[in-house]
């Protein structure tokens, strides 16, 4: 906290605090998405890229997880009961899921 005697510099410092919090907003989450990619298996397919999780299995053996990945088109409307069909749109962001992201998908 700091105090001003005049407006000038009152406005000077605040919009100078603004733009140090609009460059942390900027280089934080590029900083940690460098520290996350690291340490996270990461697979280039023809439909996009994917970025899973390691996980340890019951006999001590690390595997590598991709969760969430769509496989075919869902099955609703005219393509209930038919057979799969070819995803149109491709996965443009890497696919990570944990316990405060995760979604189901039925078949």
């Amino acid at each position: 906290i700091f105090t001003v005697k005049d407006n000038k510099t009152s406005s000077f410092c605040f919009h100078s605090l603004q733009n140090m919090h609009s460059i942390a907003v900027v280089i934080v989450p590029i900083l940690f998405r460098i520290v996350v990619s690291q340490n996270s298996p990461f697979v280039k397919i023809p439909q996009g890229d994917l970025k899973g999780k390691y996980f340890i299995t019951r006999n001590g053996r690390t595997i590598s997880g991709f969760l969430g990945i769509p496989y075919a088109e869902a099955p609703i409307g005219e393509l209930r009961f038919k057979k799969g069909c070819k995803r149109i749109r491709k996965i443009l962001a890497p696919q990570t899921f944990d316990s405060l992201n995760s979604r189901v998908y039925a078949v």
